[in-house]
């Protein structure tokens, strides 16, 4: 009840003032080290509070959520490279914590959601894999799309693999038929909100709300475009959090739209990018600016945020505003923690030595430099068909 009492009074404090908190940074660490391999991410145990942790997976997604009881739940596994910690890294990350892990959710399939997953050995305390999409979607010609279908196809056979909705749209009403009740009723709920609603890849990703009394955290894989759209307009108010782990890594031109976060309306946000790989950017200095113009960010001490658009990164010091991003530099990655009493922890490392970005994934951002494959492909369709013309003319 006590406790309670606390985390409403700096509710209050974050909604009602958004004055400096001197509390919400409660730590930055910066270390040096040459390569990315010299890393060792610790999971803390349980401090009886749900706890969020964005791992520094490059171009990628890895968020690990912790319950109080000790319960973990991994929401996406997956990196298309650039400077970032290793499959390996993460199952150092989990140690003897990886038998803890009960669930595992993959927003969507996009590799850099997913590559992951096959090369850390969960032990059969995973009780559910939640996907979004249906089981065929992640059936493609691909090595990477061959590894993750096996896997699927292996916790299928046993009972565990589940799809949202049995893989039709829904907004609103979402149905698992498991039941998402991971922390065992310690009055933290899953809501999934909407899955699979357009035709893409990125507009079938689960969108979840996880909620511990006012403290609440919004992910949405790479949701995007209209099916965002739809979404919000539906939704409203139910998308409302306090934390939001930006969408698409913090892409601009068809994901993180003004429609999209405006009822999201978050105190704090950060993005799980990998800043400048492949031409990525991510995040965009758009979406910085359209979460600033909300006013609904907290205060946080003066630190430096980098983002990108179509032209050169850009370095924005002195930031007052609580954005932060797992890769703030092309030598810089950090370990990003939040908990349901408002603290805030980062851990970054300064890498001397970028690490090769080979075998890990296919490079999606020049592919879906948010103009995508298409654009790409009519440019390539392009010098071809005119190289062909001129074969003929000469």
């Amino acid at each position: 009840m006590f406790q309670d009492s606390v985390v409403a009074l700096l509710m209050l404090a974050l909604v009602g003032t958004y004055a400096q908190l001197d509390d919400i940074i409660s730590n930055q660490t910066v270390l040096t080290v040459n390569r990315t391999e010299e890393i060792t991410l610790v999971l803390p145990p349980s401090s009886g509070n749900l706890e969020i942790y964005a791992l520094p997976v490059g171009q990628g997604d890895c968020t690990i959520i912790q319950c109080p009881n000790g319960n973990l739940v991994v929401n996406d596994c997956g990196s298309s490279g650039g400077n970032r910690v290793t499959p390996q890294q993460i199952q150092a990350f989990l140690g003897n914590r990886i038998g803890d892990v009960v669930a595992i959710f993959i927003t969507h399939p996009d590799r850099d959601h997913f590559n992951y997953l096959y090369s850390i050995p969960w032990t059969t305390s995973v009780q559910k894999v939640i996907i979004g999409a249906t089981l065929q979607d992640y059936n493609r010609p691909s090595s990477q799309f061959a590894m993750i279908y096996n896997w699927l196809v292996n916790f299928n056979n046993a009972g565990e693999l589940f799809t949202v909705s049995g893989g039709a749209s829904c907004i609103g009403t979402c149905t698992v038929p498991v039941g998402l009740d991971f922390c065992n009723n310690l009055n933290i709920n899953f809501n999934i909100l909407a899955a699979n609603v357009g035709t893409t890849s990125n507009q079938k990703s689960i969108v979840m709300k996880i909620t511990s009394g006012t403290f609440t955290v919004l992910s949405s894989g790479d949701m995007e475009g209209t099916a965002s759209t739809t979404i919000a307009g539906t939704l409203q108010g139910q998308l409302s959090s306090v934390v939001y782990k930006m969408s698409h890594h913090g892409a601009s031109r068809i994901a993180n739209s003004p429609t999209w976060l405006m009822p999201i309306a978050p105190r704090v946000a950060f993005a799980s990018s990998g800043y400048n790989f492949g031409n990525c950017r991510h995040p965009r200095c758009d979406t910085i600016n359209r979460l600033r113009n909300l006013n609904t960010l907290v205060a946080a001490p003066p630190h430096t945020i980098y983002c990108g658009n179509s032209g050169p990164p850009t370095q924005l010091p002195g930031f007052t505003q609580h954005i932060y991003e797992t890769s703030p530099t092309s030598n810089m990655i950090c370990f990003l923690n939040y908990t349901s009493t408002f603290l805030f922890n980062q851990a970054c490392y300064n890498v001397t030595v970028l690490e090769p970005s080979v075998g890990l994934g296919d490079d999606e951002c020049p592919v879906q430099l948010e103009g995508g494959a298409p654009v790409m492909a009519a440019h390539y369709t392009a010098i071809i068909v005119v190289a062909f013309l001129l074969a003929l003319i000469n």
